[in-house]
């Protein structure tokens, strides 16, 4: 699944439109949500010019992969036309459900792990897949409840999807760390457990603790254990992009400052791995 590294850049938010236009040239990329492509005629000024001058990828919100009825028709229709529209290097959506029975819950929700519904995503996954001209990646979200009745280990079931729909993996590693911290398990052996070889993305995030719940936020400073965590990740994976998300306390200063950290990070692995093949062509 990996292909030519393209760096480092953030999700787009109107909000900060004009910081992101004039700090463009210190940004590789740009991840722009799918959905709010879909209710404008007009783009605006500033997103047509980021879609004119840098590469984009698309970020879903509602593929809702997770759930029991089949994809919404109407959904991936638009989606499908954002995609031939703009000519993303690649799509995504999560692993979850935000949709019962028709109606939207607002909500991304985790899937319950079994065998019937690894099939039912695998299958919706490789319908979008075969629909569309760029690759498809699934990425990984927070929990906050376990499900009774697990049969795979949230690793294994990742895998199998990548596996055998044949997609790439948008690791969500504030995500990851944040699940870790709630739920009691290893982050960086649960990394080791997944098929790295599919990471192309990568999303970095902020949160907060309430109440002894660590909370995934996007408004806030990326703390150092999830740097960490993105460092133990690039020492073993080769991402072809990292975004770093900010939804809310916008603070473009920071946010750069956080583009120059993950591409600082980028640049170390590379070293890392040119330094190991370097002295493996000398033994």
């Amino acid at each position: 699944m990996n292909g030519e590294r393209i760096g480092v850049g953030l999700n787009f938010r109107r909000e900060i439109e004009d910081d992101i236009v004039a700090h463009l040239e210190r940004l590789d990329l740009i991840e722009v949500i799918t959905d709010a492509l879909f209710v404008r005629d007009d783009v605006g000024e500033a997103l047509r010019h980021v879609l004119r001058t840098k590469p984009i990828v698309l970020h879903g919100l509602r593929a809702s992969l997770g759930a029991a009825e089949p994809l919404d028709a109407d959904y991936l229709r638009a989606t499908l036309e954002m995609v031939e529209r703009w000519q993303p290097l690649w799509f995504s959506d999560h692993l979850a459900y935000s949709r019962i029975g028709g109606l939207d819950i607002d909500q991304l929700m985790p899937v319950r792990r079994t065998r019937d519904n690894l099939r039912r995503i695998v299958a919706k996954v490789r319908a979008l897949r075969s629909a569309a001209p760029v690759p498809f990646l699934i990425e990984n979200i927070t929990c906050y409840f376990d499900h009774e009745g697990e049969e795979l280990a949230e690793p294994a079931f990742i895998n199998a999807v990548l596996r055998e729909a044949d997609c790439g993996l948008l690791l969500d590693v504030n995500n990851l760390y944040i699940n870790s911290r709630n739920h009691g398990f290893d982050a960086r052996a649960y990394v080791d457990d997944l098929d790295l070889a599919r990471v192309v993305e990568i999303h970095m995030a902020g949160g907060y603790c309430r109440d002894d719940l660590l909370i995934d936020s996007h408004g806030h400073r990326i703390g150092r254990p999830v740097w960490e965590l993105l460092e133990h990740v690039c020492e073993r994976a080769r991402p072809r992009a990292i975004i770093i998300e900010r939804d809310a306390n916008f603070d473009i200063g920071d946010v750069l400052e956080s583009v120059a950290r993950a591409r600082e990070i980028l640049a170390a692995s590379d070293r890392r791995v040119g330094a190991a093949a370097l002295a493996g062509a000398r033994t």
